[in-house]
């Protein structure tokens, strides 16, 4: 009876441990995985991509913002007329575009300067940004 003990033991703390290592093995993936999630594009994308987001200006009142063209077709643009910026679905006023105006092919970036007086850099936003030909494209800014 004595040896059975030990061996029941034994099995039942392998089996505890294995478990053990599973659980924490997931929940460690899964924080990381959910973590980067927002910090890059998300799933809702049509024609264009926003690449990222960084602070722009001394006060850091501006955002950059960065989309690539995914469309096979181009993308014929004039001025920040074009295209519409929401931030936390409010309308951002559009400061610059680089190039100004023109045809954006597949492939190619757009950089929008906006304005973000406002907004914290601290705190998680939901970017919208719609362009010509039905373009858009949604970005989750989360802190670092």
């Amino acid at each position: 009876m004595l040896g059975i003990s030990k061996v029941y033991t034994s099995v039942l703390l392998v089996v505890l441990g294995v478990a053990l290592v599973a659980l924490l093995y997931y929940s460690s993936t899964h924080r990381t995985l959910s973590s980067m999630e927002g910090s890059v594009r998300v799933s809702e994308m049509t024609g264009i991509e926003i690449l990222g987001m960084s602070p722009d200006g001394p006060d850091k009142n501006r955002a950059v913002i960065i989309i690539r063209s995914m469309f096979r077709d181009t993308i014929p643009y004039e001025g920040a007329s074009s295209w519409q910026v929401f931030i936390d679905r409010n309308k951002a006023e559009i400061l610059e575009l680089n190039p100004p105006s023109g045809i954006l092919k597949k492939g190619e970036k757009l950089i929008i300067k906006v304005d973000f007086s406002g907004y914290s850099w601290r705190a998680n936003h939901e970017i919208d940004v719609f362009g010509p030909k039905g373009a858009r494209a949604k970005f989750i800014w989360l802190p670092p």
